[in-house]
C-alpha cells in the first residue's frame, strides 16, 4: 500500500517539480508560475503576497555573455573551493580569467595543474588586482579581513569589486572591509560548495545563486552581477541584498543545516540509548533512515510527499508532534537570528578564527564530536545502499563438472571462474554485456546517470578515474538485456524506463516498454571500447557545446572520441559471456564451420514485433554467417523486404 501511495505521489510531484524546480526553496506555497519571458521567471506567493523574480542562464550565454564581459578581465583572488570552481567555469565560457594567489604556495601549484600559466594567467595577488577589471575576492572571511589593508589601495576607480559572501562588507565595523566609494560592488553567492559549482556546470545544469548590488557607481552593476552569476556556473539567479544573504547564510548554517541537525541527532540518539536500545538500532532510527531514505525524497518531492507516502501510524505521529517541535524550537531560532543580526556571531567567528591556536582549538572540538557514540556507531553500521548498489546476494555456488575419461564435458580449460562474482570489471565483448551495467566516458570523466525526477539520462562528472570507478548510486546502474537471437541490447534504468533514441538523435528514458527506439547494438572497437548504435544506425555520443556544456545525443554517423564508451559489468556476467563464446566456438568447430545451434531439422524464427517469419535451412545458414560478421540486423531487414513483410523477421 505504501509503495502504491508513494508511486502516485511521486507522479504528482514530478509533474509539479518540472514547473517549480526553477524556483528557490521556500516554506511559502507556490500558487502560480506564469509562462514568463525566456530568461526571467516570477514566483508568486499566495498568503505572503509579493513576487520574487528569478533570472536563468538561457539569456546570458554565448554572444550576450561576451557582450557584457568580453572586454573584462576577471581577477580571481584566492583559489580555494569557490575560486577553483568559479574560475574554471568562467574560463570554459570564453571569459578572460586570471588567478591571484601567493607565489609557490599550494594554491599556486593547483592553479598550474588546472592550466593557468605563470606570467600569463597566474600572478601574485597584487599584480592580478592591477591587471584585472573585476576583482573577485574569494579569500576566506578571516583572510579578507586580514589582507584588506593591503588590497584596498590597489582597487582603482573603474574596477568592479566582487564577493561571493557578504560577510566582510556587511560587518565592516568588525572586519575593516570598507569598499572604495568609486567602484561597483556586487555579489554572486552560489548555494553550494565550489566543487558542486563545478560539477553541476559540467553536467549542464548549474547551481542556484543569490545576486546583489551593494554599490552601483556605473549604473551597470546589476547587469554585470547577472552576467557574472551565469559566467561562474549558475543556472538560476535570485535577487537579494548583501545583508539578507549574510543573515540567511549564517542563520542556516547554525540552524537546520549543521548546528541544529547535530543537536537533534544527538538528543534523539541519547534518549534511545538511555532506554535500552542498541547503538545500531539507535543510529539507524536517528541518522541512517533520515539521510539515506527520507531527506533525499524530501529534497526531490517535498514534505507533503513524505506525509502522503508513509504509513498511517507514522503520519499520525508526525502530524501530532510537529507542532510541539515547532513551539520548542521557534524561540531558539528567534534568538539565533538576533545573534546573527546584531553581529554577535560575526565577532565570535572573527575572534576564534583569528587565534594563533585556531587549528589546534578547532581540532579539539571536532574530536569531541568524532568521539560521540552516535558517530562511532555510524562508522560500524553497514550501509544498506552499498549492498543494493553492488547487488550482493547469496554466494554463487560453484558447479561441479562431470568428467569422462579425464576429459571435461565443458570446454573451459583457459577460463577460470571469478573469485568475486559481483566485482565490477570492464566489458570487452558484446557477450559480456548483461545484467547491471555502467556506461562511462573519458570526457570529464563522467558516467551515464538516470535522473529519476526528470525521467531523463544525463552525464555525471567523476572525481576518479574510469578504471577505479565503482558505482555508489543506483542512478549510475542500467540493467542490460539481450533480445533473443540477436546482438541487440536494451538498457533499463533503476526506475524501469529504457534508454532510447529517436530518429532526430534525441536521447531519453521515458518508456517502460521496449520498441525499436529502445534497441542498441554495441560495436566493439580495436581498443575494446564500445560504440552504441541505435536502430537508426546512429551512434550515442557526447558533444561539448558553447559554454562547455556536455550534450548527450545519438545522431553521429561515425565513431570518434565522443562516441566511444567504457562499459563495466559484474564479473559473473563477463565470465558467462566468455563461457558462451567457448561453447559456440566448440559447436562451430564440431559442425565444420556451420553453427548447428540453427538446427536444420526445425523451423526456427527470429524475434519479431507481432508476427514471426519462418526461415528455411538456407536462410538460417546465411543468417548465421551474417551474425558472425556483425551484419545480422542488415540481413534481417533484407529478409523482411524479400518476404514483403512489414514486421521484423
Amino acid at each position: 500500500m505504501i509503495a502504491r501511495q508513494a508511486l502516485r505521489a511521486a507522479s504528482r510531484q514530478t509533474r509539479a517539480i518540472s514547473t517549480i524546480n526553477r524556483a528557490a526553496p521556500a516554506v511559502a506555497q507556490r500558487v502560480a508560475i506564469p509562462a514568463a519571458t525566456r530568461g526571467i521567471k516570477d514566483i508568486v506567493f499566495a498568503k505572503e503576497g509579493g513576487v520574487e523574480r528569478v533570472y536563468e542562464r538561457s539569456d546570458y550565454q554565448g554572444s550576450k555573455l561576451q557582450e557584457i564581459l568580453g572586454n573584462e578581465t576577471l581577477a580571481m583572488i584566492g583559489y580555494g573551493s569557490q575560486g577553483h570552481g568559479q574560475a574554471l567555469n568562467a574560463r570554459d565560457q570564453g571569459i578572460k580569467v586570471i588567478v591571484g594567489v601567493r607565489k609557490d604556495g599550494q594554491s599556486w601549484k593547483e592553479a598550474i595543474e588546472d592550466g593557468f600559466v605563470p606570467g600569463e594567467s597566474l600572478f601574485p595577488i597584487e599584480e592580478a588586482i592591477d591587471r584585472g577589471t573585476i576583482i573577485m575576492n574569494l579569500l576566506s572571511d578571516a583572510a579578507q579581513s586580514q589582507t584588506w589593508k593591503d588590497i584596498a589601495p590597489l582597487i582603482k576607480p573603474g574596477k568592479t569589486l566582487y564577493f561571493s559572501h557578504g560577510f566582510s562588507v556587511v560587518y565592516k565595523e568588525d572586519t575593516g572591509v570598507i569598499p572604495p566609494k568609486d567602484v561597483d560592488v556586487i555579489l554572486v553567492a552560489p548555494k553550494g560548495s565550489g566543487r558542486t559549482v563545478r560539477t553541476l556546470f559540467k553536467e549542464g545544469r548549474g547551481i542556484n545563486s543569490s545576486i546583489a548590488v551593494f554599490q552601483d557607481v556605473t549604473g551597470k552593476a546589476f547587469e554585470k552581477a547577472k552576467a557574472l552569476g551565469i559566467a561562474v556556473g549558475s543556472g538560476y539567479l535570485y535577487e537579494t541584498t548583501f545583508e539578507k544573504e549574510v543573515y540567511s547564510d549564517l542563520y542556516g548554517e547554525r540552524g537546520v543545516l549543521m548546528g541544529g541537525i547535530q543537536g537533534m541527532f544527538l538528543a534523539q540518539y541519547e534518549v534511545l540509548r538511555k532506554n535500552g536500545h542498541s547503538p545500531s538500532e539507535a543510529f539507524n532510527e536517528t541518522v541512517e533512515e533520515a539521510t539515506q531514505s527520507l531527506f533525499p525524497l524530501i529534497g526531490k518531492y517535498g514534505m507533503d510527499y513524505m506525509y502522503n507516502a508513509c504509513s498511517t501510524t507514522a503520519r499520525r505521529g508526525a502530524l501530532d508532534w510537529a507542532p510541539r517541535f515547532y513551539e520548542a524550537n521557534k524561540p531558539v531560532f528567534e534568538a539565533l537570528y538576533e545573534s546573527v543580526r546584531d553581529g554577535t556571531e560575526t565577532r565570535r567567528s572573527l575572534e576564534f578564527n583569528g587565534r594563533s591556536t585556531y587549528r589546534e582549538d578547532l581540532q579539539k572540538e571536532l574530536e569531541i564530536i568524532n568521539n560521540q557514540e552516535v558517530w562511532r556507531a555510524g562508522k560500524e553500521v553497514p550501509t544498506p545502499m552499498v549492498k543494493k548498489l553492488h547487488f550482493k546476494g547469496d554466494p554463487v555456488k560453484k558447479k561441479k563438472k562431470a568428467t569422462t575419461g579425464g576429459v571435461k564435458k565443458e570446454e573451459s580449460v583457459s577460463l577460470s571462474e571469478p573469485t568475486d562474482s559481483t566485482a565490477w570489471v570492464r566489458a570487452t565483448d558484446s557477450t559480456h554485456i548483461n545484467g547491471p551495467t555502467v556506461l562511462l566516458h573519458s570526457q570529464g570523466p563522467s558516467v551515464l546517470n538516470f535522473h529519476s525526477t526528470l525521467s531523463k539520462p544525463h552525464m555525471h562528472s567523476l572525481n576518479e578515474s574510469i578504471e577505479g570507478f565503482t558505482p555508489s548510486d543506483v542512478a549510475s546502474v542500467w540493467v542490460a538485456s539481450r533480445l533473443s537471437g540477436t546482438d541487440t541490447i536494451t538498457l533499463r534504468s533503476p526506475d524501469g524506463k529504457f534508454l532510447a533514441a529517436d530518429k532526430h538523435g534525441s536521447v531519453s528514458a521515458m518508456n517502460e516498454a521496449r520498441g525499436p527506439n529502445e534497441q542498441w547494438r554495441p560495436i566493439i572497437q580495436q581498443d575494446s571500447s564500445i560504440a552504441w548504435m541505435s536502430i537508426y544506425d546512429k551512434f550515442l555520443s557526447l558533444d561539448e557545446v558553447a559554454g562547455g556544456n556536455i550534450v548527450l545525443r545519438a545522431d553521429s554517423d561515425t565513431v570518434g572520441f565522443g562516441e566511444t564508451w567504457s562499459v563495466k559489468v559484474q564479473a559473473k556476467y563477463k565470465y558467462e559471456g566468455e563461457r558462451e563464446k567457448l561453447r559456440q566456438a566448440k559447436k562451430l568447430s564440431d559442425a565444420g564451420g556451420i553453427d548447428i545451434s540453427l538446427d536444420d531439422e526445425e523451423q526456427h524464427t527470429f524475434q519479431a514485433y507481432g508476427k514471426a517469419a519462418e526461415t528455411t535451412a538456407s536462410d538460417r545458414k546465411n543468417l548465421s554467417k551474417a551474425k558472425q560478421e556483425g551484419k545480422l540486423n542488415e540481413a534481417l531487414l533484407d529478409k523482411r523486404s524479400k518476404t514483403k513483410s512489414d514486421k521484423f523477421c
